[in-house]
């Protein structure tokens, strides 16, 4: 299973690429170094996008601030 983050130059993502994302969005504060590691070229641009953001791409940019908003939005569902 894999995840499309942005349309032009980034890869799919793994599903561990994926759910490691949304773990950095949810806490991007916590020390994520181990984790960051283990992912995919392009989930470590998002990565350090959403731990330090400024300085990425625009896909880089948008991808996190996609999964900011996801992470937002399921934090403040009622189910």
């Amino acid at each position: 299973m894999a995840t499309r983050i942005a349309k032009k130059r980034m890869k799919n993502l793994s599903f561990s690429d994926g759910y490691a994302l949304g773990l950095i969005a949810k806490n991007p504060e916590d020390d994520w170094t181990e984790i960051r590691a283990h992912l995919s070229q392009d989930a470590q641009k998002i990565a350090t996008e959403l731990i330090s953001p400024g300085h990425s791409s625009r896909e880089v940019k948008s991808a996190a601030q996609a999964l900011i908003d996801l992470t937002h939005k399921v934090n403040n569902s009622s189910v």
